[in-house]
């Protein structure tokens, strides 16, 4: 008797599951980066490539989700993504060297990173169409709860002093048994459809390889560009240009081929290629706001980790308040009207930031990450159902494995940008602040009258540091409210949605 097809609904449970997994081990790690690089006796520098290495292993896999798919299968693909993953976390608990574990991070990247577009497209193909943007809801929803859920139990981990041996591990081992029930309840649920029906592209080894170089390029130059002071280092120069080199030829090599392992037809889609460029503004928005605000807390407002983490809550409470009805409310409201009012929101969520001082409270803090969570909720599900809406099933793997990847590019330019507009921000304002401390300031003439001019003339540098840094991070709330205003004409580009939802596109791609 043949097995019957499970409910979507629990596909989807099961499937969120290992997405939640995946990205809370990047929100987690990231705050345990500090204790990381203590421990094992790294400098800043090599300790950030604890978070870099995971990046760089999740954005090579996500563009050949397509490719992988049609390979092994669906369920096949998604548990051996998912056991590499787990496989990794205990390693990465394990290792006693910077480097080494580096290296464990990158390849629990290249599980996490296939995680996300297999549980997308297995989301999407498991449920009616009418319920898509339900299931991209849910998808969403196990996408950005762990960014607040994360700094909060990592603080947890690190602050709690009962285990026996350093606590950064745990951070790593408290996922394999949960990974496990996962793993256990994907192999029970998921339907086993088998590889593709038909020959699978061949990997042209020459365009893997030049993808692969180019993906790490561009992650070292984005992540050490700032550190590097960008082109005045030669060396941030020579990777710069080889990542346009090899990225013009990977492109090339792809819209030549007769069988290409990425299939970059897709973009052919006007909703799938305007998509795409929203997504590198929401990209931005989710992680490199996502970045600076938990920066801003701990720095000029002085907060623990954990604090951070608490004060980050209310916006993903939002966020998981509304993306269950937005599905419903995308089916009847015009999905370009959602997205106008979402960017909206969230421009004004992020000036009302740029407002706030270095004594803001929690409820100062309150109402504009309210709007902010709320906003990202109305971007997340409709951006994405808007994205794929003309994708048809054949190339499902394929759309949601490159627009996963342009989301996670956008959050790493987005970082990029901020970290440069953040520094000559505080310099611009360090000297300006500077140039104000005379004599002929009542205040210091005061100061150093009381205090003598040592101490007083580091009591003013500190103060002089301190509030540079605050209108350097407001500036960045500034500027990126003004980005997303200036997003919502491109929403002009995007076809009816209605008549989206009825027109799906099958690219072309030759076959030999």
């Amino acid at each position: 008797m043949p097995r019957r097809a499970p409910s979507f609904i629990l596909v989807a449970v099961t499937v969120m599951f290992g997405v939640l997994m995946a990205v809370m081990d990047q929100a987690i790690v990231n705050v345990a980066i500090p204790s990381i690089g203590g421990s094992l006796g790294a400098s800043p520098d090599e300790a950030g490539w604890v978070a870099t290495g995971y990046v760089l292993g999740m954005m090579i896999v996500m563009p050949l989700n397509g490719f992988l798919t049609a390979r092994f299968g669906e369920k096949s693909y998604y548990l051996g993504a998912f056991g590499l993953f787990t496989v990794a976390s205990l390693l990465c608990g394990l290792c006693s060297s910077i480097w080494v574990l580096v290296a464990a991070r990158f390849v629990q990247g290249l599980g996490g990173g296939a995680l996300q577009p297999i549980s997308l497209a297995i989301l999407l193909r498991s449920a009616p169409p009418e319920r898509r943007a339900d299931m991209v809801a849910a998808f969403g929803l196990a996408s950005t709860l762990p960014f607040a859920l994360g700094p909060v139990i990592g603080g947890w981990i690190l602050d709690n002093d009962t285990w026996t041996f350093p606590n950064w591990p745990m951070v790593f081992f408290f996922k394999v048994p949960l990974c496990v029930a996962g793993l256990i309840a994907a192999a029970i649920v998921l339907r086993d459809d088998g590889p593709a029906q038909g020959d699978v592209p061949p990997i042209q080894w020459g365009p893997f390889v030049a993808m692969g170089v180019m993906l790490g390029t561009m992650q070292f130059v984005l992540s050490e560009g700032q550190r590097e002071d960008w082109f005045d280092s030669s060396l941030i120069l020579v990777l710069t240009i080889v990542t346009i080199v090899l990225f013009a030829y990977f492109v090339w090599a792809q819209a030549r081929a007769a069988r290409p392992f990425v299939n970059l037809q897709v973009f052919k889609t006007v909703s799938f290629s305007v998509g795409c460029v929203l997504s590198v503004v929401s990209g931005f928005g989710l992680y490199g706001i996502n970045l600076v605000t938990p920066l801003f807390f701990q720095g000029p407002l002085h907060l623990t980790p954990y604090d951070s983490g608490v004060f980050l809550l209310q916006g993903t409470i939002a966020t998981s308040l509304v993306m269950p009805i937005i599905g419903p409310l995308t089916r009847l409201i015009d999905v370009r009207l959602v997205l106008a009012a979402a960017l909206a929101m969230f421009a004004a969520g992020a000036w009302m930031m740029g407002g706030l001082t270095s004594e803001a409270g929690y409820w100062d803090i309150f109402w504009p990450r309210v709007l902010q969570g709320l906003a990202l909720g109305m971007l997340f599900v409709p951006l994405i159902t808007v994205t794929l809406s003309q994708i048809g099933s054949r190339f499902m793997s394929d759309a949601t494995g490159i627009a996963t990847l342009v989301r996670y590019l956008g959050g790493n330019i987005g970082i990029a940008l901020l970290q440069v507009l953040q520094v000559n921000r505080a310099a611009a304002a360090l000297s300006s602040l500077a140039g104000r401390a005379n004599l002929a300031n009542p205040t210091i003439a005061h100061a150093i009258q009381t205090l003598g001019v040592t101490r007083a003339q580091a009591l003013l540098w500190g103060l002089i540091q301190s509030n540079a840094s605050v209108v350097a991070y407001l500036y960045l709330f500034r500027v990126s409210a003004l980005l997303f205003l200036f997003t919502i004409p491109l929403l002009l580009a995007l076809p009816n949605p209605n008549a989206a939802r009825k027109t799906v596109t099958e690219p072309v791609v030759r076959v030999a």
